[in-house]
C-alpha cells in the first residue's frame, strides 16, 4: 500500500478546478491501484479534486484545512 498524495494548486480562487491541479489529480488517478490510499489536499481545491477523481474509490481522503502547499506537505508528513 502507498500513499498518493495529490497537492492541489490553484492560482486564483475560482469555482472550478485549476488545468495544473486536474492534470495532477490525472496521473494520480492513472498510478493509483486499489491498495493506495489517495490524499488530495488543498483549500478549496480537495473538493474539486475530489469531484474530478476517476480513480479507485475505496481509499479516497480530502484535507481541505492545507491553505498553501507547505500546509499540505506538512500534512502529508504526518501520515
Amino acid at each position: 500500500m502507498r500513499l498518493v498524495a495529490v497537492l492541489g494548486y490553484s492560482a486564483w480562487r475560482r469555482a472550478s478546478l485549476h488545468p495544473v491541479c486536474a492534470a495532477r489529480v490525472a496521473v494520480a488517478a492513472d498510478l493509483a491501484s486499489e491498495d493506495d490510499t489517495i490524499l488530495l489536499s488543498g483549500r478549496p481545491e480537495a473538493e474539486l479534486m475530489r469531484a474530478a477523481w476517476t480513480g479507485p474509490e475505496e481509499r479516497v481522503l480530502c484535507d481541505g484545512d492545507a491553505r498553501v502547499t507547505a500546509e499540505s506537505a506538512a500534512h502529508v508528513a504526518r501520515l
